[in-house]
């Protein structure tokens, strides 16, 4: 918790905080409300350490040790100009459109040594679809539907 008390530490309010306003509402609520949205904000999506969006085709173009997504089928064809979302083995990607690659995922290359799971919300939520090792040209019923992914 010493990053949070850091961060709380150093927020102060904008003056004398009534106990409602004309609204009915709690200004010293909303206001601690506000301080946690600041707070989540500010702090890095810890398991998303090295996702990284390249742009590139081929399967050659998937490195060792992560799952890497492509924006068309046939990993990008040899479409260079095409994106292509790098997740590495141990990560998860809980947002896929902080990286700007939302409902994009037509192709996979899992380098992982393990199945890597697709879910179709954010937050790891939703209908999953599992890729396994190897490569799959076509993400078939779950084509530009991939919005976070996590390793199993």
């Amino acid at each position: 918790m010493r990053d949070f008390n850091d961060k709380a530490e150093s927020v102060a309010p904008p003056g004398p905080l009534p106990v409602s306003n004309r609204d009915g509402r709690n200004d010293a609520f909303e206001f601690l409300c506000r301080i946690f949205e600041l707070l989540e904000m500010s702090l890095p999506e810890s398991t998303s350490s090295g996702v990284r969006l390249v742009k590139g085709s081929g399967a050659n173009a998937a490195p060792e040790g992560a799952l890497s997504l492509y924006e068309n089928t046939d990993f990008n064809g040899r479409n260079d100009d095409k994106s292509i979302l790098i997740i590495p083995d141990g990560a998860s990607a809980n947002d896929f459109n902080l990286h700007g690659f939302k409902d994009l995922a037509s192709s996979a290359v899992n380098r992982t040594g393990r199945t890597q799971r697709l879910y179709n919300q954010e937050n790891l939520s939703g209908t999953h679809f599992d890729v396994a090792v190897g490569e799959l040209e076509r993400l078939e019923d779950f084509n530009d539907r991939a919005r976070s992914a996590v390793g199993l």
